[in-house]
């Protein structure tokens, strides 16, 4: 019989802020799964007495770390146990087997993914098992501009860093030397008339005009977008520093998850403003100016 096979293997990229109520439907979910491949276990060997039930398992591993692991086959009765409320867990791991269907269920914060394998391929039962933890992951998965933040982590500074080498060299061998943006501005005070207001800004750029002084000596004035960009950037990428992997709301991870969503809306609500701040705020405020004069 010809069929498609379709994959059971998928790795869903972090980060994952998992909340007791996502706890709790996963759960649900696997205890009702779980439940449904062993009734049909069942009804294949016909209820016989004999026969080994040795291949029907499945734990919840909760790894807390060094050396420090929890085992448990419900996370709802592991949220409710004294011995683990002052504890942090670090991952989560589930293992299923049940006749020739397998599982593996994993998050942790080495890489802050989540890895479901279901096998094996092409075993209905298996796609069955594996469709559903993919829903639930995809129902809890971050936002699309976390899983971006937290695939390309890092990249922020070498962003930043190759923007200000360009502004700098924008300036240094694309823009006019100080004479030639002084010998600009004397042409536009010609041609409007100097006001009392610009007679000391005339007498300075007839200085710059007038003077022996070199060019490496008059130096070049950094402009308040170079000075924006360098700082917002700075600022930008400190904040993209600092990114959680995984939090699971057990024990202390419940108070680790309420401070994780709080950064996280803070930075949703910090980066805009940043960014407009960095890039649109100087030429905007450049545009004032001159409209006003």
């Amino acid at each position: 019989m010809q069929q498609i096979v379709y994959s059971t293997e998928e790795t869903i990229n972090g980060p994952w802020l998992i909340n007791e109520e996502a706890l709790s439907q996963l759960d649900v979910l696997v205890e009702k799964e779980y439940q449904r491949l062993r009734k049909r276990k069942e009804a294949v060997i016909e209820k016989e007495v004999n026969e080994d039930f040795n291949d029907l398992y499945m734990e919840y591993e909760l790894n807390l770390g060094p050396g420090r692991t929890y085992v448990t086959d419900s996370l709802t009765q592991a949220m409710r146990d004294p011995a683990i409320l002052g504890e942090t867990p670090l991952a989560l791991r589930l293992d299923l087997e049940c006749g020739e269907v397998h599982a593996e269920f994993m998050v942790d914060g080495y890489d802050g993914n989540l890895d479901i394998n279901v096998g094996p391929q092409g075993n209905a039962e298996a796609q069955e098992l594996y469709s559903a933890l993919r829903q639930w992951a995809m129902k809890w998965q971050a936002p699309f501009w976390q899983r971006v933040w937290h695939k390309h982590f890092g990249l922020q500074w070498g962003i930043w860093i190759v923007a200000i080498l360009i502004a700098i060299f924008s300036i240094l061998v694309i823009s006019p030397s100080p004479r030639e943006e002084a010998r600009s501005k004397v042409k536009i005070l010609l041609e409007n008339g100097i006001s009392e207001e610009e007679i000391y800004k005339a007498i300075e750029l007839l200085l710059i005009l007038e003077s022996n002084v070199s060019e490496s000596q008059l130096g070049t004035i950094a402009p308040s977008w170079l000075k924006a960009l360098f700082w917002g950037g700075l600022i930008l990428c400190i904040i993209l520093s600092v990114k959680p992997k995984i939090v699971i709301g057990i024990g202390k991870g419940i108070e680790r998850l309420k401070f994780w969503k709080w950064w996280l809306r803070s930075v949703s609500v910090t980066l805009p403003s940043v960014l407009l701040g960095t890039f649109l705020w100087p030429f905007l405020y450049e545009a004032f100016l001159k409209f006003i004069k």
